[in-house]
């Protein structure tokens, strides 16, 4: 069967409208269908979950209706696992050509890294069981590991991590499923964009994986599950991300604010979608913008020996005050000029650029809080300067969402930054800011099944579109899917 194009001529069938709290259209429809949306971001703290009922009211209706939404803690010791994972030095000189000599039988296993000096040292990873659980024997390598050859990143700890997050998401779905008051009996399919953990797709050939392994979701909820969704854009030259201008268009292309909406995510990294107003999807424009969250978060860890996470409310930043210079050597980062389409992650604005960028000489020392302060203004220096660039006179409104939209010096700083916008919160605008990234993949996994591709080479560079997402199917099999094509042919 051929795929729908997403062109102006096929817009009647994904014209989506979403409620917070339902509409009469939906409550008197029969049937519809239950989609659960998963997400981890780069911030890799939490698995938001979305629970969605999709009704087809007419061939250019569909509504959607947001039944529950919930943040699962992943537990700090996988939390560590995974950024020791991403920001593990990527030398790719130093892999070496043979496996180094096997370790002694009985020697305790460790990871061989190098120093600045070119000394060695020895790393452990710490992978901990969803039950908080943990153990280092569990994820690291004895130094004879098969090691990638791209990015000298240990196997086989990938290996345990993805099973490991793959029972985090269907926690997570299940949690979700019964707060909606539904059974997974009642879930037509799960979309899960797993949790990134390297992102390459400028490298030669272009690659990006995200790990949670959608065989172990689909075995514990016994739900059909929709996973892998950036690799058809990546095999074809694309980004692979940002992922969500495509629902983004489906949830607001029709807006009415004559000069222009711009829909940002402040997560680990902050991305935009820039929605013209009354142009067809090919008119609109995304792409990552530098880093969100990301490093504001990294600070707040080192300045507080791990006890703070992030800054609550902008108290830090709000304390504190910019400091010129580290804001300049912040804005010299060779993405903040890189041309669209464009996208990063932890591989350029981890922890070790946040240490290098900090350990650099300037006239003056600033303070932990100057740091966090100056920190919140790259963030917003990045989203404001892409934005004004997009949009000369405008754009009227400017929606956030995501952790950054709870931060209110982050606003007020965006606010300052661009005057001629207004600056809300996406919930103020839409609904649940937090929930957005959950409920883009429930929609992107409804696409997937329904057969209309979601890429976009407009914005991600691709060759060409294409259908995105794996399926693996849950107890019932395929039987999801046959139900779903079948109602969607008959309104076709």
């Amino acid at each position: 069967m051929a795929h729908q194009s997403h062109g102006v001529e096929a817009l009647p069938v994904v014209t989506v409208h979403c409620q917070r709290t339902g509409c009469d259209a939906c409550a008197s429809a029969e049937g519809g269908f239950i989609g659960v949306g998963l997400m981890s971001g780069t911030s890799c703290d939490a698995v938001d979950a979305a629970a969605l009922r999709f009704v087809q009211i007419a061939p250019s209706s569909l509504h959607v209706t947001l039944l529950a939404y919930l943040e699962r803690s992943i537990n700090p010791s996988t939390q560590s696992a995974i950024k020791q994972l991403v920001e593990m030095p990527m030398n790719h000189a130093d892999v070496p050509a043979e496996p180094p000599p096997k370790a002694p039988k009985h020697a305790k296993p460790t990871l061989v890294q190098k120093d600045e000096g070119g000394c060695e040292r020895r790393a452990a990873l710490t992978i901990g069981d969803e039950d908080g659980a943990s153990t280092t024997a569990a994820a690291v390598f004895a130094p004879d590991a098969t090691m990638n050859a791209a990015s000298a990143t240990p196997i086989a700890a990938i290996s345990r991590l993805h099973v490991s997050l793959g029972h985090a998401f269907a926690a997570a779905a299940l949690q979700v499923i019964e707060r909606a008051g539904l059974k997974p009996s009642d879930v037509d399919w799960i979309g899960s964009h797993g949790q990134t953990v390297f992102h390459g797709p400028n490298e030669t050939p272009g690659h990006s994986l995200q790990i949670g392994s959608a065989a172990v979701i689909a075995k514990e909820t016994g739900c059909l599950v929709v996973s892998d969704f950036r690799a058809a854009d990546v095999a074809r030259g694309g980004q692979g991300a940002p992922i969500l201008p495509f629902v983004d268009y489906w949830l607001h292309g029709t807006h009415d604010h004559v000069d222009g909406l711009a829909i940002v995510n402040v997560g680990g990294i902050a991305n935009v979608t820039v929605l013209p107003y009354g142009e067809p999807m090919e008119a609109m424009q995304a792409f990552d913008v530098g880093p969100g969250n990301m490093l504001i978060d990294s600070a707040m860890r080192m300045f507080s020996d791990g006890i703070l996470t992030y800054d609550k409310n902008g108290a830090w930043a709000k304390e504190g005050t910019v400091c010129a210079d580290l804001l300049d050597a912040l804005l010299s980062h060779p993405f903040c000029a890189r041309p669209a389409p464009k996208s990063t992650g932890r591989e350029e604005f981890g922890l070790p650029y946040l240490q290098a960028v900090l350990a650099e000489p300037r006239s003056s020392t600033p303070s932990q809080k100057d740091v966090v302060a100056t920190l919140t203004m790259f963030t917003a220096r990045c989203i404001a300067d892409q934005v004004s660039k997009l949009c000369k006179n405008g754009p009227g409104q400017v929606w956030i969402s995501g952790g950054g939209a709870r931060n209110s010096t982050l606003m007020a700083f965006l606010q300052q930054l661009m005057p001629k916008s207004t600056v809300v919160s996406y919930t103020e605008a839409a609904f649940d800011a937090d929930a957005r990234e959950a409920v883009a993949f429930a929609v992107l996994g409804y696409c997937t099944l329904t057969n209309v591709p979601c890429s976009l080479p407009s914005i991600s560079g691709a060759s060409s579109e294409a259908l995105m997402g794996h399926v693996t199917p849950g107890s019932q099999g395929f039987s999801p899917l046959v139900k779903l094509l079948s109602t969607t042919s008959q309104h076709s």
